[in-house]
């Protein structure tokens, strides 16, 4: 989560929020009021204002969000921990179909970036499940995303695996992300898919080629298919 905090050019540091909630987007109202954008796991994002002398004195301005997602018909949001090959803690999300059935065989999908600075599981709604991913599980599909090593906010050393090493480690985690899939008696092991846009492109496309017994389509978007003739300042860097 992330909270507001105030200081004056003294350097004292005033706490304005707590933890229960990430805001995001801060901006003047007035001079006694921040304007900012707030979510929870439970709640969409809304409008608040957060009042600059009292401490966790928060007013909500919009009420459209909730009454939106009230109405549409979605399935369940569950995040999961489990390890990593070399047995670190490794963070996910699940998203179920609407009226899922667990007698039922379904297909799945993993929505995978995975490259080094990004972050894709996260204390807001739905743990950071976009529309496409909650679209996807309307159609019918599980579908999962893995913050495999490479990702940050672990510290260094669980991003620091992947330097000079991009796509090798960070597959690792993510076919034990299949491999669960696989384990789940209601997913079809043989219709496993996999999608990811960037670096997510570039990882869909070794997932295809070096696990094809596990993924069987693909769609990657924007990948980098030869590092040599990408930027320089992140060739340079990873």
């Amino acid at each position: 989560t992330s909270m507001i905090h105030s200081t004056n050019l003294k350097g004292e540091v005033k706490q304005l929020t707590d933890g229960m909630y990430d805001y995001t987007s801060v901006a003047m109202l007035n001079n006694k009021q921040l304007l900012t954008k707030r979510h929870s796991i439970s709640e969409a994002d809304e409008l608040f204002a957060v009042d600059l002398k009292k401490k966790n004195t928060v007013t909500r301005i919009t009420k459209e969000n909730d009454h939106i997602f009230s109405q549409l018909k979605m399935g369940k949001v569950e995040a999961r921990w489990t390890k990593t090959v070399d047995g670190k803690d490794m963070l996910s999300w699940v998203v179920y179909p609407a009226n899922f059935d667990p007698n039922k065989k379904y297909p799945a999908v993993i929505y995978v970036y995975g490259g080094p600075h990004a972050q894709m599981i996260h204390n807001v709604r739905f743990y950071g499940a976009r529309g496409w991913d909650l679209y996807m599980a309307q159609l019918g599909y599980v579908v999962l995303t893995v913050d495999s090593r490479g990702s940050d906010n672990r510290g260094l050393a669980f991003e620091n695996c992947t330097f000079r090493h991009l796509g090798t480690e960070e597959m690792k985690d993510q076919v034990l992300g299949a491999k669960f899939l696989q384990s789940l008696p209601y997913v079809n092991a043989d219709k496993i898919g996999v999608h990811g846009w960037s670096f997510g492109g570039f990882m869909t496309t070794n997932l295809m080629l070096t696990y094809s017994d596990i993924f069987k389509v693909g769609v990657a978007g924007g990948p980098v298919i030869d590092w040599s003739n990408y930027e320089i300042m992140y060739g340079e860097r990873y």
